[in-house]
């Protein structure tokens, strides 16, 4: 008989309820592993104080254009597992002289909510165009064209 059965019920039911609590811990554990990473790109203009907003990694004030601040986070998000999200502070995203941003990672954007974060295209660009699955979240894409005709303005996929 071995030595877990031999002990008295209180101790069996103890060990099991320490061996569940060890389970449920682990499966948090995979949980909070299992959120996307974040990568925070700010405008250039006041910083918020929505995350890390405040000191965002990327700033359109460190790089030539909104265009490659995007598309610096989009870099660094290729070289990481899991699932990726560009986090776009609040803010005017202007790529009329620099869009399109290209996707090629399997990515989220995000903004702080609809009316506060605009990528804007200023009639003349398209906004975005991937070759991997994308989605967008409260953010306003506005103002996108499609120099070949199309009707992708905004977002162009080639992803079925």
């Amino acid at each position: 008989m071995s030595a877990l059965l031999r002990r008295p019920a209180r101790s069996r039911a103890l060990i099991a309820a320490a061996l569940l609590a060890v389970g449920l811990l682990g499966a948090v554990a995979l949980r909070v592993n299992a959120d996307p990473t974040i990568r925070y790109v700010g405008d250039g203009s006041t910083p918020s104080s929505i995350g890390d907003c405040a000191n965002p990694a990327y700033s359109t004030g460190d790089y030539s254009s909104p265009t490659a601040a995007i598309q610096a986070a989009i870099a660094d998000a290729a070289l990481s597992s899991g699932d990726q999200v560009i986090h776009l502070c609040a803010g005017l995203y202007d790529l009329s002289t620099s869009g399109p941003v290209n996707v090629s990672v399997a990515i989220g954007f995000e903004g702080d909510a609809s009316g506060d974060t605009i990528v804007d295209g200023g009639g003349a660009r398209q906004l975005f165009s991937s070759g991997s699955p994308v989605s967008f979240a409260h953010l306003t894409l506005r103002n996108g064209f499609d120099s070949n005709g199309g009707e992708a303005g905004a977002v162009y996929s080639d992803v079925a």
